[in-house]
C-alpha cells in the first residue's frame, strides 16, 4: 500500500512516541505545524528532550544509490538541541 508524504510522517511520529512510551517517559507531540521539533519527551525526574522525528529515506539514483538520506538540523534546532530520530518505514504503527 502506498502512503503519502504526510502520513508517513505521522506514523512516524506515532512508532518513536510509543517507544519511549513503553520505556515509561511522558510524550507529548507538536501542536504547531512550524514547530522544530514533533514531540516533547520527559523522563520521570522531568528531565526533557526534544525529538524530530523522520522516516528514513534511500537514495534511488545518482553515485549513493541504496544510502540512506541524512537530514541536517536546522539552524534552530541546533540552538535547541533537538535530536533528530530517525524510524525504518517497514516498522511504522
Amino acid at each position: 500500500m502506498s502512503r503519502s508524504k504526510s502520513a508517513k510522517g505521522v506514523m512516524g511520529e506515532l512508532t518513536i512516541a510509543a517507544k519511549y512510551i513503553k520505556k515509561g517517559f511522558y510524550v507529548a507531540m507538536a501542536m504547531c505545524p512550524h514547530s522544530p521539533f514533533d514531540l516533547v519527551v520527559v523522563d520521570k525526574k522531568g528531565n526533557c528532550k526534544l525529538i524530530d522525528a523522520k522516516t528514513v529515506s534511500i537514495r534511488k539514483s545518482g553515485k549513493q544509490t541504496g544510502q540512506r538520506i541524512n537530514r541536517m538540523q536546522t539552524k534552530k534546532q541546533q540552538e535547541m538541541d533537538i535530536e533528530i530520530e530517525y524510524v525504518d518505514p517497514e516498522t511504522l504503527i
